[in-house]
Parts: structure tokens; sequence; C-alpha cells
């Protein structure tokens, strides 16, 4: 398996509860019938989609962070789209300012954000962390576009 600059970072405090066991919030949610998000690689389009749906906690977004650490361990692609048009609930700018500084630098992500304007500002918000620390992101309003976007340079990461 290849080494990535990643694997090194810290994990929140949260992914780290789940990985010990401490929190099993996918066993909480899946006895209540609630998942707010899901992760999987998008064979067909080269990427992984991310689906946000209802209210999500910080928690939520940092197990999504870590799923797609793991992915990109395992030479997944290195592009996400995160489609939060169903999502009802943000993060506070503190936390999203931690997640987005967080992210793999090769990690190129495009975000669709819906009609919500607190999503939205918070997806705005979260590109100019991105952004300013070197990272691709960017927010689009149509999938089509957004995934256009996310393989410009190749569907899959450079060997």
């Amino acid at each position: 398996m290849r080494k990535h600059r990643f694997e090194a970072e810290i994990f929140s405090p949260a992914c780290v509860a789940v990985r010990k066991g401490i929190l099993d919030l996918d066993r909480i949610r899946h006895e209540e019938g609630v998942m707010p998000q899901s992760v999987e690689v998008d064979h067909g389009r080269g990427i992984i989609l991310i689906r946000s749906t209802g209210e999500v906690t910080f928690e939520d977004v940092a197990a999504t962070a870590d799923k797609l650490r793991t992915i990109l361990m395992e030479d997944g692609p290195a592009r996400a789209l995160f489609d939060a048009r169903e999502q009802l609930t943000a993060p506070t700018t503190t936390e999203i300012y931690q997640l987005a500084s967080s992210m793999p630098r090769e990690l190129r992500i495009a975000l669709l954000p819906g009609e919500n304007t607190s999503i939205r500002e918070a997806m705005q918000f979260g590109e100019t962390v991105a952004r300013n620390s070197g990272l691709q992101w960017a927010l689009f309003d149509d999938e089509d576009q957004a995934v256009a976007w996310l393989n410009e340079q190749g569907p899959w990461r450079e060997a």
C-alpha cells in the first residue's frame, strides 16, 4: 500500500472515539433508522460521492472526513462530490475551519449546497478556507457541472 502524507494526520476526537469503539454513531443511527451521510465510490463517474441529508452534526462530518481519508489511502479517486442539497443543519464556522484546513491536499471537492441559505453560506466559507489553505474546492448549483469540474484533470489520481 502506498503511504500518503495525510496518514499521519490526527483524526478528530469523535473519529478516534468511533475507531476505538467508544462511540458507535453508525450503530446508534442504524437502530434509529437515521444515517445523515453516506460515502461511496462512484466508479462510473470516477468520484467519491457524499450525500448528506437531514440534521448533520460535526461528529457526522468528521466521521465522513475520516472515511474519505480511508478511501484515499486505499487508492480510491481523489475527487469528491459533496451533495448537501437535502441537509438541514450546518456546522459552526469554527468546525468548518477545522475540517477544511485538515483535508488532504490531493482531494478535489465539488460542493452542492442546494437552496438552504445556511448550508450555502457554510459551504461558501468552507470553500474560502480550503482555497486559502491551497485546496481545490468549488461550489456548484448543477451536479453535472460539478462532476465535469472534478474530472477536468482525469477521474483518477495520477500514478
